[in-house]
């Protein structure tokens, strides 16, 4: 989550006062939890465009890459 906090110029505890409930395992966000997060972010960083915050959250969901 960290690297993610700084692609987006944001402190880790910005982030995750954003994020909320994460969705069930397999489930993505509804369009209003998207919208939600995408406004808090934007509150904390309007410099921070939808496309750059959807960017930054799939990198999140894919994981770090394995290692070896």
């Amino acid at each position: 989550m960290d690297s993610v906090a700084q692609a987006l110029d944001l402190d880790p505890s910005q982030l995750q006062a954003c994020l909320g409930e994460p969705p069930a395992p397999g489930e993505k966000p509804s369009e209003a939890e998207h919208a939600a997060l995408i406004d808090c972010l934007q509150r904390q960083n309007p410099e921070l465009t939808a496309d750059q915050i959807d960017a930054a959250m799939g990198q999140m969901r894919k994981g770090p890459p394995p290692k070896g």
